[in-house]
């Protein structure tokens, strides 16, 4: 009994401790546990997320019971899209998600990747630019 409290504690530790926002959803896709790092980017406490969906937090337009079905039948799912917070800020965050991980029970870890997609985009307007500098001075020279 020990080592299986060890063992328990260790997984409850890496749960709570973990950079990345974990979310297990029951078959209705109501989050039944979330860890801190969640609650922290979604900018709600635990009490007030548990219960909610991913509905919850994406725009009306998605078909969110399409996405859960297909994510049940695929077993998996991973890509991005943008999160709406519950203070009503928009973050844009990368997923995986596992579908039983345990029987009935379904794993959801979000990084968000704001900064990341604000630097690309930042990246991309700076070679825009400079393309376009690049041009106008070769224009220049040859006329």
């Amino acid at each position: 009994y020990a080592d299986l409290q060890a063992y328990e504690n260790r997984w409850q530790a890496l749960f709570d401790n973990a950079l990345d926002a974990i979310l297990i959803a029951d078959d209705d896709g109501r989050y039944v546990d979330v860890n801190p790092a969640a609650c922290e980017l979604l900018h709600i406490e635990r009490s007030d997320l548990l219960g909610m969906t991913i509905a919850n937090f994406t725009y009306s337009e998605i078909d969110v019971a399409q996405m859960w079905q297909q994510f049940l039948q695929q077993g998996r799912m991973s890509g991005d899209f943008p999160l709406i917070r519950s203070d009503g800020t928009i973050c844009e965050v990368e997923f995986a998600a596992v579908a039983n991980f345990v029987p009935h029970y379904h794993l959801s870890i979000l990084r968000d990747i704001s900064a990341r997609k604000r630097i690309e985009a930042e990246r991309r307007r700076a070679e825009l630019e400079l393309r376009e500098i690049s041009e106008a001075l070769s224009n220049a020279v040859e006329g």
